[in-house]
């Protein structure tokens, strides 16, 4: 309970009090037990709050009293009562010392019925400070004695422990059953407060049996009756627990958005138990989001708290978090040295589950390390460990760090036995979360031996799962760290596709590429949602759910439990794949959009106008292979170039450019000879990337989408030797063909004039003469310039416009892109401040250095300012891709104004701009570093 001025009153009123004699003091020790009743403390048994150090005073108070009197009958309620606040104020280990001389001392004054109810909070201690066996046989003898006198309250009551202590150490079947016959019992004899408990515990318990409905049912039913009841610990208590259930049915989001809140409610002094519980559980989800630094941070954090509080279980499991989290950052000691760290605890525990983890994470390290005969060792044991317990997901996952092992080893027939049984494994057991590395491991496997075709078929099944996990991820940053790792299980169906089904690769690639920026430019498709079946959406919605409470059932740390039959996992499957293609049948693009995917070929060369085509790269296993596309065709170029090459001659490139840096004298004496080195990067580069194709094209503007290494490369200034690709076609930019196809199809900007903003300072003193130069252009346009270039200016005024210029500093954070922005005259612009604007606008341009510099992040996503503006609705994007020479800037985008408000065709504009400015700035430095991104 929290702590309230009525609740103090009533313990400083017991503090103030001096009893003397036996008489008066066993008087007051009554009060004490009335004051837990009033307080709801005594039902609750709850968590420390802000009101824990005015309350454990009066265990000072207590011992005091009884070391003054000195009768064993004071001496027995003191300890009781001792012991009571210590559990109640998450002092287990503590307070298992005052029930243990309680209990001995009721027992020796006669009095058996106190003596018994004290061994149900003795119990709950034992539990919670590990001692499983000892806290059973404390609850069995008070069980037997309940019922024995016809207690039904006092028996169910220790049900609800016992039940307890067996969920503790996973056997939650077994738990579910004492949980049960206690609600009957409380049911019966109408105690509402030890129901909602009890529903509480049964939910629990649901939850680990897969069974989320009834599991959310009961969590709610409990916090109603907390709530009703006034017992604001336990409705915490439910909230928490329906966060986390949140996270095992895959609502990642919506989980981490509910620890924050919890986190910051049980902090306020009102548990540091369930707020490290918070930063436990979300170190476990960022560990299973690839987002290691997180999950690191609240690990140590955890587990800092539950020393503290005495908690050795959840300390231990902290430390190993650590561990899992150095390991995915590659710090190899760090991690071996947390696992060491965590491993006595578990063993002092006994816990066999903990044991055969650490011994698979060290494992993994030693795997990394190159230390295969101990990775194997280590590996075996595990897998004897949990066969033993009979727990089929870590069975497998230690079966699969054998087989990697084992290739390692280059040991043929122990990789071909561990294939057949991990196989075998995954088809007979219901493991969801276990097929998707089962089968990586396995296609990697088929392909070792040249079975394509079974290595193609496990690839596409990996995928799919996927695909089905990254559709539970609401946040943007998620989506895009969730596919970190994943990337070879595309690259490998790319190829293997390509050897029979051309179009299939294409769509393997497109899954592949900026598919969370994807998902946030279909947000600005209202219009396309309108014309789906609704009750059909809603079926989809069901279909989801229940598939994916059975794929996240197969937790970490799963143990002994009910499983679906996995007849009714592929059921649900078909069901959904079937409400997805008559969902397409109704709207194919809403269809391919509602059901995370890209949009299909067909759709994307719809949205190509006779007059574009776009080449779209992608690199697979050190292969750039390209894909052809025109509103009729399509082909594959293979074997353009390989990785090495390109990214040579893109550093050698770079270097040439750098060379401005070096200032003007230096330009001067070298220009010819900067010319001549740069334009030789730049025809390798098109011998290698442009020349085996250009000749098929015949339309006038090309789209290019890159990947991976080829992002940053100017295709629009590679040349052949005679002529730049710019003087032959008009070229745009697009992170994916679908992001390409959502500009194309967001809705007519409806916005008429536009607005110039800028910044000047020492380094840029011409951004004034730039912003004048272009209102002259455009007198209606609204222009902020100087200590007029306000973050208020530039939010107040960017809506219902039809384009946005920015002329200013911009700088790329690589450390955290979302913090990259561009600077005004009261302060910093971010990608993050982007988020929150919806500004649908036909083009931003931003003619600052290097505003188009994005970090490419898991699945080649750009994040940066790229990403913000692309959100915020902007259609088109105008980015420098390097240092950029004022004068020349200010040549360039008025230029490309004075075309594209004359004829509205913003390829062209920008063609006839660069062609224009080369006329006196030759080097491709000066007219070559402007981009042209999204809808052309």
């Amino acid at each position: 309970m929290s702590a309230t001025g009525e609740e103090k009153d009533l313990v400083d009123n017991l503090l103030a009090r001096s009893p003397q004699v036996e008489a008066d003091i066993l008087n007051w020790l009554a009060d004490v037990w009335q004051y837990f009743l009033e307080s709801g403390l005594y039902f609750a048994g709850g968590p420390a709050d802000e009101s824990t150090v005015h309350r454990l005073q009066l265990i000072d108070k207590a011992q005091a009293l009884a070391t003054m009197d000195n009768s064993l009958a004071v001496w027995a309620e003191a300890n009781r009562i001792s012991a009571h606040v210590m559990n109640a104020s998450e002092r287990y280990k503590e307070a298992t010392k005052f029930y243990d001389l309680a209990i001995q001392q009721l027992e020796e004054l006669g009095d058996i019925e106190n003596a018994i109810r004290t061994r149900l909070g003795y119990g709950a201690a034992l539990m919670q400070s590990g001692s499983y066996d000892l806290a059973i046989r404390v609850c069995e003898t008070a069980k037997d004695w309940f019922s024995g006198n016809g207690d039904d309250n006092g028996k169910a009551r220790t049900l609800i422990n016992i039940g307890n202590i067996y969920h503790r150490m996973d056997e939650h079947a077994r738990a579910l059953q004492f949980h049960l016959e206690a609600a009957n019992l409380f049911e019966s004899i109408g105690n509402a407060r030890d129901w909602a408990v009890t529903s509480e515990n049964i939910a629990n318990v649901y939850t680990f049996l897969d069974r989320f409905e009834e599991a959310d049912e009961m969590y709610l039913k409990a916090f109603e009756i907390a709530t009703e009841n006034d017992l604001s610990s336990l409705a915490e208590q439910a909230q928490y627990n329906r966060a986390y259930l949140h996270f095992l049915r895959g609502r990642y989001s919506d989980a981490i958005s509910a620890f924050n809140e919890l986190r910051q409610y049980f902090s306020d002094g009102r548990s540091p138990r369930h707020a490290a519980l918070c930063d436990l559980d979300q170190s476990e989800i960022y560990l299973q989001l690839n987002m290691p630094a997180d999950a690191a941070r609240l690990a140590m954090s955890a587990s800092e708290a539950f020393n503290s509080i005495g908690m050795a279980y959840e300390e231990a499991k902290s430390i190993a978090f650590r561990g899992v989290a150095e390991t995915q950052r590659h710090r190899y000691q760090e991690a071996l040295e947390y696992f060491q760290s965590s491993a006595p605890i578990f063993e002092s525990e006994g816990n066999e589950f903990w044991i055969g983890m650490l011994d698979i994470y060290r494992a993994e390290v030693l795997l990394w390390l190159g230390r295969h005969w101990e990775a194997k060792f280590l590996g075996e044991s595990a897998l004897n460990n949990f066969e033993h317990q009979g727990i089929a997901y870590q069975q497998g996952m230690a079966m699969i760090l054998l087989g990697r092992v084992a290739i390692a080893m280059e040991q043929d027939s122990e990789v071909d036995r561990l294939s057949v049984e991990l196989l075998d494994l995954i088809g007979k057991k219901n493991v969801p979360l276990l097929a998707f590395p089962a089968r990586v491991l396995c296609a990697q496997i088929s392909e070792r031996t040249g079975d394509l075709v079974e290595a193609e078929r496990l690839y596409t099944m990996a995928a799919n799962a996927i695909e089905e996990h990254r559709s539970y991820l609401h946040h943007d940053e998620l989506r895009i760290r969730f596919v970190d790792g994943k990337e070879t299980v595309y690259e490998a169906l790319v190829q293997l596709s390509l050897r029979h089904d051309e179009r299939l690769a294409f769509g393997w690639c497109e899954r592949a590429k900026s598919r969370a920026l994807a998902d946030l430019l279909g947000q600005h498709l209202p219009s396309v949602a309108a014309h789906s079946d609704t009750e059909l959406l809603d079926h989809i919605h069901r279909l989801r759910e229940e598939l994916n409470s059975q794929y996240i059932r197969s937790r970490p740390e799963g143990g002994e439990f009910e499983a679906p039959p996995v007849a009714l996992i592929e059921q649900t499957e078909q069901e959904l794949e079937a409400a997805f293609r008559k969902l397409s049948d109704v709207d194919a693009e809403f269809g391919a959009l509602f059901g995370d995917l890209p949009a299909s070929l067909e759709a994307i060369q719809r949205t190509l106008s006779e007059d574009i085509t776009l080449a779209e790269f992608y690199i697979s296993r050190g292969e750039v292979i390209l894909f052809l596309l025109t509103h009729n065709s399509y082909r594959v170029v293979r074997r353009l170039s390989s990785l090495e090459k390109v990214q040579q001659l893109k550093q050698g490139l770079q270097f040439q450019m750098q060379k401005f840096a070096l200032g003007s004298e230096y330009i001067q004496q070298h220009h010819s000879q900067m010319l001549e080195a740069t334009n030789l990067y730049l025809k390798r580069l098109h011998e290698n990337l442009i020349s085996p194709w250009i000749a098929e094209v015949n339309t006038k503007k090309i789209v290019f989408v890159p990947h991976q290494a080829l992002h940053g490369i100017p295709f629009h200034a590679l040349t052949d030797g005679d002529s730049y690709l710019i003087d032959q076609f008009q070229i745009a930019y697009a992170p994916s063909s679908e992001v390409f196809r959502l500009t194309m199809s967001q809705s007519e900007v409806v916005g008429s004039e536009g607005m110039f903003i800028g910044f000047a300072d020492e380094n840029a003193p011409l951004i004034d003469e730039e912003l004048k130069r272009l209102n002259t252009l455009e007198p209606d346009a609204q222009i902020f310039s100087g200590s007029n270039a306000t973050r208020s200016n530039l939010f107040d005024n960017a809506v219902d416009i039809k384009y946005l210029h920015i002329s200013t500093h911009s700088y790329f954070r690589k450390d955290n892109p979302m913090f990259s922005g561009f600077h005004l005259a009261d302060g910093p612009v971010t990608a993050l401040d982007l988020y929150s604007k919806s500004w649908p606008l036909e083009l931003v341009t931003l003619s600052g250095c290097s505003s188009g510099v994005s970090s490419i992040s898991s699945g080649d996503d750009l994040v940066g300012l790229v990403r913000g503006f692309l959100h915020a609705g902007a259609k088109s994007l105008l980015l420098s891709q390097w240092h950029v020479s004022d004068e020349a800037t200010t040549e360039l985008t008025e230029s490309f104004y004075k075309h594209w408000l004359d004829h509205n065709d913003k390829a062209q504009a920008l063609q006839q701009a660069m062609i224009s400015v080369r006329k006196q700035y030759p080097h491709p430095f000066y007219w070559a570093p402007f981009m042209l991104l999204g809808a052309v």
